[in-house]
C-alpha cells in the first residue's frame, strides 16, 4: 500500500443501471487489489439476488502515490438514505452517467446531494459502445439538466465508424485497449483532429482560470506545461470550480485506465493541514485540526451485522490517530467504548490495521453501545460531528408474525435492522395495536423484510396499516347514570350526574368534579372518572378511542351501606354512554402534512390527484429544480400514496410527510367507516 499521508475516500453515485458498481470492481482490478475473477462489490445475498447495490460499501486499494477508499452507493433512491450518509463522508465523488441522451430517473436529485455536501466531482460517461450512444447529446442534456457546465477531458474515438478507444484532450493522444487493464497510446485520428483542437482549446482556457498565474500567463499567449494544467485543475476541482467529463465502457474495458489515474492524480485527498468545526458536550463550537497529530475523533456513518463477526461499525476518523487496541468515548452517549481490532474494508473482508489516521475509513467490530450518527473520540478531549438528519420514512406496512416463535423473536430483530439502516422506523400504534414498519419505499420495505427472513429468522404477514380513527362529539348536554342493584345480601349503588361536553381539537381529556355538599363522597370521585376513561377506549359510535371531551362530575347520590368503588366505576359509564349518543358524535381521522418534489411538468397533475384524495393545498414553491407542492390530506388517501407518485412522475418526484391534526370524517364517509368496522368485528367474533 501506498504511505498513509495521502488518503481520499471516493463516492460513486448513479442512478440504478448505469454501470457503477462494474467500474468500481474493475479498479480494484486495475490496482491489482483482487484477482480478475473477484468482486469487491456487492456481498449482501439480496445485491446479488436483485442485481443492485442496496448498501454502502467500502474498498481501500492502493495506487501508485495514493490509498483510495472506494465507496459504492445504492442507485435506488429508496436507499438514497445511505448514498447521502456516503456522499457526507466522502473527499470527493466520481458521477456515473449514460451515454444514451435519455437521462435517468434521480440523475439531478443525486446531483443535488453533491452540491448540498459541497463534494468535488468528476463525470464519467459510461456505455460508450452502446448502441444508442450519443456522446456528445448525453453531455449536453445532463449539464443542461442538472444544471452545471461540463469540461471535456476525453471523446470517443471511432475508426472506419467503429469505437476504437478514446481521445484525452489534454495530452491530445489516443488511447486503444488490448485489454481493459492494457492501453496503447497513439495519435488522434485525422477526421477527429480538428475537433479535438477545438476543444482542448476550450479546456485550456477553462482550466487556465482556476490559477491566476497560469490564467495571466494564458492572457500573455504563453501556452501552459502540461504539469501546469493538471496543478490548476486540481485546483478548479477542488473548488467546484470545473467538472471535468470523462469516459469510456465497463463492458468493453475502455477508460478505465485513465480513470483510475485521473482519480488518483487529481481529485483531492484528505486535508490533513485543515480544520473543521465540531461541538464539544455543551454544545458550543470548536476548532478542531485534521492532523494524525490532533485528538482523536471519528464519525460512524454506516452499521451492519455481520453472521459471525457481530455488529460491524464503519467510522471515517476526522483527527488524530487511533491505536489497533484500547478504549474510546462514545460522546453521543457518555459511555466508554473498548476496542481490540482496527480493521480497512475491502468490502465484507476486513484487513487488520494499526494505527488508522485521520482521513482513513476504517471498522470496528463488536462495540456494545456505539451507533450510526454517533462520534467516537478521546476520551480527555470529547467532541461530537455533525451528522445528516434521517427523513422520516414514507411507506408505512403493518406486520403480523407468522408464529409464536416469531413474534418472540421480531422486536429485537427489528432493532438489529434498524442499527444497520437507521432510517426504517417501527413503532406500536397506540389506537390499532399494530406494529407499523416504515421504510421509503416498496423496494426499501421489501428488502428490508428480506434481510429479516434472512438474517434473524423471523418471518411476518404484511398488510396495509389500518387507519387510526377516533371519536368526539360536537355538542354538550347533562345526563344522569345510577346503577343501582339489590340481591338479597349487600347491595351495589351508585348514582352520578354529568355535564360532557366538547374541547378544542388536541386537547384529549379534562375531569373536574364541582360537587357541593357531600353528595358524593370524595374517596369515590376517582372511580367515577375511572369508569369514563375505560368507556372512552371504545367509543359507541364505530368502537374507536374518544378524545376531546370534557366531563364535569356536578351532583349525584349514595347509599352508606351499598355504595362501592365498583358500582360508582359502572354509574360513570352508564351517565357517559348515555351522553355520548346524544351529543352528536362524529369520527376524527389523521390529516398529514406533505411535501410533494416534482419536476415542473408534473405540477398540474400532482395537484389534480392530491383534491381527488380529499387534499387541500396549501401552496407551490420553487426548491432548486424543483416544485414543492404543500398540502393536508387525511391520512386513510395517503397508505399508498409512495407507490401512486412514483407511477404518475415516472419515479421522479418524492414526497416527505408528517402528521398534522385530526378532523372530522365527512358524514357519507362515517357510515362506510361505520359499517367496515362492524363486519371486522363480526368476521373477528366468529
Amino acid at each position: 500500500m501506498a504511505d498513509k499521508s495521502s488518503v481520499k475516500s471516493i463516492v460513486f453515485v448513479s442512478p440504478s443501471g448505469t454501470g457503477k458498481t462494474a467500474i468500481a470492481n474493475s479498479l480494484f482490478h486495475l490496482a491489482g487489489t483482487v484477482p480478475d475473477d473477484q468482486k469487491v462489490f456487492p456481498f449482501e445475498p439480496e445485491e446479488i439476488q436483485h442485481k443492485m447495490s442496496l448498501n454502502t460499501e467500502v474498498g481501500l486499494l492502493g495506487f501508485k502515490d495514493s490509498r483510495i477508499n472506494v465507496i459504492d452507493t445504492p442507485g435506488s433512491s429508496n436507499f438514497f438514505a445511505e448514498t447521502r450518509k456516503s456522499i457526507f463522508v466522502a473527499d470527493s465523488a466520481v458521477m456515473i452517467i449514460e451515454a444514451n441522451p435519455a437521462i435517468k430517473i434521480h440523475t439531478d436529485t443525486l446531483w443535488g446531494n453533491l452540491d448540498e455536501f459541497r463534494k468535488p466531482r468528476i463525470i464519467f460517461v459510461n456505455k460508450i459502445d452502446d448502441e444508442n450512444a450519443d456522446f456528445m447529446k448525453s453531455v449536453e442534456d445532463h449539464a443542461k439538466t442538472i444544471g452545471f457546465t461540463p469540461l471535456l477531458m476525453q471523446l470517443p474515438m471511432s475508426v472506419g465508424g467503429k469505437l476504437a478507444g478514446i481521445v484525452d484532450l489534454l495530452s491530445m493522444k489516443s488511447y486503444t485497449y488490448k485489454n481493459f487493464r492494457t492501453a496503447v497510446e497513439g495519435e488522434i485520428p485525422k477526421e477527429m483532429a480538428q475537433t479535438a483542437s477545438d476543444l482542448r482549446k476550450k479546456l485550456v482556457e477553462s482550466v487556465a482560470e482556476c490559477d491566476d498565474a497560469l490564467l495571466e500567463k494564458y492572457l500573455d499567449g504563453k501556452e501552459p506545461s502540461a504539469d501546469d494544467l493538471v496543478s490548476a485543475m486540481k485546483k478548479g476541482i477542488a473548488t467546484m470550480k470545473i467538472f471535468p467529463v470523462l469516459c469510456g465502457s465497463a463492458a468493453k474495458g475502455l477508460g478505465l485506465t485513465n480513470l483510475l489515474d485521473f482519480i488518483s492524480a487529481s481529485l483531492p485527498a484528505y486535508d490533513r493541514s485543515g480544520t473543521t468545526e465540531l461541538s464539544d458536550l455543551s454544545g458550543a463550537k470548536v476548532k478542531r485540526g485534521l492532523s494524525p497529530s490532533e485528538p482523536f475523533a471519528g464519525l460512524v456513518f454506516k452499521s451492519f451485522i455481520d453472521p459471525f463477526s457481530g455488529k460491524v461499525s464503519i467510522m471515517k476518523i476526522i483527527s488524530g490517530t487511533l491505536a489497533s487496541d484500547g478504549t474510546v468515548l462514545n460522546a453521543n452517549r457518555g459511555t466508554k467504548e473498548k476496542y481490540t481490532q482496527v480493521v480497512n474494508l475491502l468490502g465484507k473482508k476486513h484487513i487488520p490495521v494499526n494505527p488508522a489516521v485521520s482521513g482513513d475509513i476504517v471498522a470496528i467490530v463488536k462495540l456494545k453501545d456505539t451507533h450510526t450518527g454517533d462520534t467516537l473520540c478521546d476520551e480527555k478531549n470529547p467532541v461530537k460531528c455533525d451528522f445528516i438528519r434521517e427523513e422520516r420514512p414514507v411507506m408505512v406496512v403493518s406486520l403480523l408474525p407468522k408464529t409464536k416463535v416469531d413474534d418472540e423473536k421480531i422486536m429485537a430483530s427489528l432493532s438489529k435492522l434498524q442499527e444497520e439502516d437507521p432510517s426504517l422506523q417501527v413503532r406500536r400504534d397506540e389506537t390499532t395495536k399494530e406494529l407499523l414498519f416504515s421504510g421509503a419505499g416498496q423496494l426499501h420495505v421489501d428488502i428490508s423484510l428480506e434481510k429479516l427472513r434472512r438474517k434473524f429468522g423471523v418471518n411476518v404477514d404484511v398488510t396495509i396499516p389500518k387507519v387510526p380513527y377516533k371519536e368526539t362529539i360536537k355538542t354538550a348536554t347533562k345526563m344522569e347514570g345510577k346503577y343501582k342493584k339489590q340481591s338479597g345480601g349487600k347491595g351495589q349503588y351508585g348514582h352520578v350526574w354529568i355535564e360532557l361536553s366538547p374541547l378544542p381539537r388536541g386537547k384529549g381529556f379534562e375531569f373536574v368534579d364541582t360537587l357541593f355538599g357531600g353528595s358524593i363522597p370524595k374517596n369515590y370521585v376517582p372511580s367515577v372518572e375511572k369508569g369514563i376513561r375505560e368507556t372512552m377506549v371504545a367509543g359507541e359510535l364505530a368502537g374507536f378511542p374518544v378524545v376531546d371531551i370534557k366531563v364535569n362530575l356536578y351532583d349525584g347520590s349514595y347509599h352508606e351501606v351499598d355504595s362501592s368503588d365498583m358500582a360508582f366505576k359502572i354509574a360513570g359509564s352508564m351517565a357517559f354512554k348515555k351522553a355520548f349518543e346524544v351529543c352528536h358524535p362524529v369520527i376524527l381521522e389523521p390529516v398529514d402534512e406533505i411535501a410533494v418534489y416534482i419536476p415542473d411538468e408534473f405540477t398540474g397533475d400532482i395537484i389534480g390527484d392530491i383534491n381527488s384524495r380529499r387534499g387541500r393545498i396549501l401552496g407551490v414553491e420553487t426548491s432548486g429544480k424543483k416544485q414543492v407542492i404543500k398540502a393536508l390530506v387525511p391520512m386513510a388517501e395517503l397508505l399508498s400514496y409512495a407507490t401512486d407518485l412514483h407511477s404518475i412522475t415516472q419515479g421522479r418526484g418524492s414526497f416527505t410527510m408528517s402528521f398534522s391534526h385530526f378532523d372530522e370524517v365527512p358524514a357519507h364517509l362515517r357510515e362506510k367507516i361505520i359499517e367496515a368496522n362492524k363486519k371486522a368485528k363480526v368476521e373477528k367474533e366468529e
